[in-house]
């Protein structure tokens, strides 16, 4: 299984803390699995502008 897809079944079951031991797992000493979390919920559609707001 792709480690991509692993990830995205986490985002999908809504586990942030699975996601999490999976991408320490995968990418040891490296940050970024919160950011990676929400840049598949804005690709996702899960964020959207509204106008008027920060941008």
């Amino acid at each position: 299984m792709s480690t991509s897809i692993k990830l995205l079944e986490f985002y999908r079951a809504d586990d942030l803390p699975g996601f999490i031991k999976e991408w320490r797992r995968r990418y040891p000493g490296q940050s970024g699995a919160v950011q990676a979390w929400l840049d598949i919920a804005t690709a996702d559609g899960a964020y959207t502008a509204i106008e008027g707001e920060i941008s």
